[in-house]
C-alpha cells in the first residue's frame, strides 16, 4: 500500500506543477508603466546606474548620461561649509549644466496640491502628509512646513525659500542650529533654476558674527557656468569647463 501510494504521489506531482503554473500564469497582469518613467529626472534612489568614475552615472531606466562635479568646498563653523557643486546632463534638451548646493534642496515646485523639492541635478524629492501634523514629509525624514516655506532635515539645518516675485520658489537662506547661516541671492530673469550672484556665509562664534561674500561672474560660450569665483580678497581656481 505505502509503495502504491508513492507511486501515485510522484504521478500527481508534475501535474500539480503544471495546473499551478498555468493558473499563476494566466492570472498574472503586466504592471503598468509609471508615466513619465523616460523623462530626465536626475538622480533616484530606486533607479540603477551604471559608473566608471566617482563623477559619473548612466540612468539604466532612460539611458541619461549625467556628471556631477563637486567645485569647491569652503570650511564653516560646526560643520557648515559652502558647497558648491553642478551637473551636466548630457541629453537635455534645454540647459545642459545645473547648480546646486551640496545636500541641500536649491527650489520648492507646487505644480499641483502636492509640493517637490528640486535639488541641483533636476531630481525631485516626493512628500507625503499625514505623518507629522503641518508637515509634508520625505523618505528621509526630511520636513517642509508649506505655510512658512521652511525646510527642516535631520541635521538641524532649517531652509527658508522665496514667496512670490520672480524668485518664487528659489532657496533663500539655510541655517543651522548654532547661527551659522548661508544665503544665496538669485540672479532674476535667467532660466529656472536661477543662478547665484553672490553667496554670503554667515558665522557666529562665540557671540562673534563674520561674514564672508562669495562673487560669481559668468561669461563665455557658456553662461551656466561662472568663469570665476572671488570672496573679494581670493580668486578661487577657475572652474573646468567639460564639453
Amino acid at each position: 500500500m505505502v509503495n502504491r501510494a508513492l507511486r501515485i504521489a510522484r504521478r500527481l506531482v508534475p501535474v500539480a506543477f503544471v495546473l499551478l503554473f498555468s493558473t499563476t500564469a494566466g492570472s498574472r497582469v503586466p504592471s503598468p508603466v509609471p508615466p513619465n518613467v523616460f523623462e530626465l529626472v536626475g538622480y533616484q534612489p530606486t533607479r540603477g546606474y551604471f559608473s566608471l568614475q566617482n563623477f559619473d552615472r548612466v540612468d539604466l531606466v532612460n539611458g541619461s548620461l549625467a556628471f556631477t562635479f563637486a567645485d569647491f568646498a569652503l570650511p564653516g563653523n560646526a560643520g557648515m561649509n559652502i558647497g558648491i557643486s553642478r551637473t551636466y546632463s548630457h541629453q537635455a534638451t534645454d540647459e545642459k549644466w545645473a547648480f546646486s548646493f551640496v545636500g541641500v534642496p536649491i527650489m520648492v515646485k507646487t505644480p499641483t496640491l502636492v509640493p517637490l523639492l528640486v535639488m541641483g541635478d533636476g531630481s525631485e524629492k516626493r512628500l507625503s502628509t499625514g505623518s507629522v501634523a503641518g508637515c509634508w514629509i520625505t523618505e528621509d525624514f526630511w520636513c517642509y512646513n508649506s505655510g512658512a516655506r521652511t525646510l527642516s532635515l535631520p541635521n538641524g539645518w532649517v531652509a527658508e525659500y522665496e514667496i512670490g516675485g520672480p524668485k518664487d520658489g528659489m532657496l533663500k537662506w539655510v541655517e543651522d542650529r548654532f547661527g551659522n547661516r548661508i544665503t544665496p541671492n538669485w540672479i532674476s530673469g535667467t532660466t529656472f533654476p536661477l543662478l547665484p550672484q553672490t553667496v554670503v556665509q554667515t558665522v557666529s562664534d562665540a557671540g562673534a558674527t563674520r561674514t564672508r561674500t562669495l562673487q560669481f561672474v559668468y561669461e563665455g560660450a557658456n553662461p551656466r557656468l561662472p568663469s570665476s569665483v572671488s570672496d573679494g580678497s581670493h580668486d578661487l581656481p577657475p572652474i573646468i569647463r567639460h564639453a
